[in-house]
């Protein structure tokens, strides 16, 4: 079990998302964009999240239109949504559980700070200043890099990881997933 909390996003695979599930993640993300390479269809989706318990579901849709977003969280039904940067001021407009923020600049640079049940994915070089993260009552989650859980800066509450791509059905190759989540499991 991990110690700290963990975020997958991009998910295209069962077998990614199965071990991520069997390894306790806190939640996985897939990608509605139909122009990205990590874009999953609904009924690849759904099959997928029938094999899996206790990991919530997040998705990702870059629009900012909030009434585009609403009806893809009203069709997937998921635990949550992964906001963009460029989607922050969407935060209040839409309503959904579980909002993680996506953010790579320096953490000064937030036009507002977010609501405590904000999760904030600081995914740039200088976003993670432990300094400038003290008063902040969200959750954060450092990304994407897997050597980013060998140093974790005291106020970081966990890690986030993109997902590989499926090789051919059934065969990924998510080595250094599987090294960062052993790492977080044996050192945390």
């Amino acid at each position: 079990m991990l110690n700290k909390k963990v975020l997958v996003k991009s998910i295209t695979s069962l077998s990614e998302a199965r071990y991520c599930a069997g390894m306790f993640v806190d939640y996985i993300s897939f990608d509605l964009d139909e122009e990205s390479g990590y874009h999953v269809p609904k009924k690849k989706l759904e099959e997928i999240r029938g094999w899996l318990s206790g990991v919530k579901i997040l998705v990702s849709l870059p629009t900012g239109n909030v009434s585009l977003i609403r009806e893809a969280l009203d069709e997937y039904g998921p635990d949550g949504f992964l906001f963009s940067p460029e989607q922050y001021s969407l935060l209040p407009l839409v309503d959904v559980p579980v909002k993680v923020l996506e953010w790579a600049d320096d953490i000064d640079m937030l036009p507002f700070i977010p609501e405590p049940e904000v999760i904030l994915l600081l995914t740039g070089p200088g976003a993670v200043k432990e300094e400038k993260l003290k008063d902040l009552d969200n959750e954060i989650l450092q990304g994407f890099d897997f050597q980013n859980v060998k140093s974790i800066p005291e106020r970081v509450d966990g890690f986030a990881f993109v997902g590989s791509f499926e090789e051919q059905v059934g065969h990924n190759s998510y080595t250094g997933l599987m090294e960062a989540l052993e790492y977080i499991e044996e050192n945390y």
